[in-house]
């Protein structure tokens, strides 16, 4: 129970940090241009 919570967790995790690192790179790119 515990590994699939901690599973779970990082996933959401990563998933964020995705869509976190993809906003800042569409930014980026409409700043520069």
């Amino acid at each position: 129970m515990y590994l699939i919570e901690t599973f779970n967790s990082t996933i959401v995790f990563f998933n964020y940090a995705y869509w976190y690192s993809f906003k800042v790179n569409y930014l980026h790119k409409m700043l520069s241009v």
